[in-house]
């Protein structure tokens, strides 16, 4: 589907704009310039190029570009291979990515989100209990279920089963599940509707098993954090 509106405000930071228009100029793609502003699809079709592949995952110049930039690159080609094309799909998982490496928190300002499928189910349950249905809380925790799992699953895929082998813990499937229901519950909720999340969020929680496999490819070929 074709997007009409320009990419979020503030997704790319102006050194990466200027880096990209750097690497198009350079590789004689000036006219590629133009479309990086011109909506989201024309967006991820310049970060499909080949020259902003190699310029942002092989080269040293990667200094200077924001996270969110250098995760773009790495899921859109990832997700393009698994047959996920949705430009939302991928701005949304390429900024939890980035988010979750500068600053890991979980919903109610924690230094640390919780390690278990049940503690994210109490936090949501007692904030439905607490609040109203239409309040933020018990979606902001579903939400961070959801993207907490499919950061563990995608790119720490064998600590999870090291954990299942060792302790006895639930198996890789079993967070593959609860992060695709806790999405669904996301998109369910009023606030997801308000904010615009419902379709990334439903389409996550569909996709969530082919997520969760581009993103281990991910972490083998481009981040090595799967070993």
């Amino acid at each position: 589907m074709k997007h009409d509106a320009p990419p979020p405000p503030g997704l790319l930071s102006p050194r990466d704009v200027r880096f990209l228009c750097e690497v198009l100029e350079h590789s004689g793609q000036p006219e590629a310039i133009r479309s990086l502003m011109e909506d989201e699809d024309a967006l991820m079709a310049v970060l499909e190029l080949e020259e902003v592949r190699r310029a942002v995952i092989d080269s040293p110049a990667l200094v200077g570009i924001s996270p969110t930039l250098y995760f773009l690159v790495v899921v859109r080609r990832v997700f393009g291979r698994a047959g996920m094309v949705s430009a939302g799909v991928t701005r949304y998982v390429a900024t939890v990515l980035a988010g979750r490496a500068k600053n890991p928190r979980s919903p109610d300002g924690d230094d640390g989100l919780p390690n278990y499928a049940g503690d994210f189910i109490e936090r949501a349950a007692a904030a439905s209990r607490h609040g109203s249905i239409h309040s933020g809380e018990a979606f902001a925790w579903w939400k961070a279920a959801g993207d907490h799992f499919l950061v563990l699953t995608g790119l720490f895929p064998s600590h999870l089963e090291s954990r299942s082998d060792r302790r006895g813990a639930p198996p890789l499937d079993f967070y593959e599940s609860f992060g695709a229901q806790s999405y669904r519950a996301a998109a369910s909720h009023p606030q997801a509707r308000r904010r615009g999340l419902s379709p990334v969020l439903h389409d996550l929680s569909d996709a969530f098993p082919d997520a969760r496999r581009a993103l281990n490819t991910a972490a083998e070929e481009y981040l090595f954090l799967a070993s």
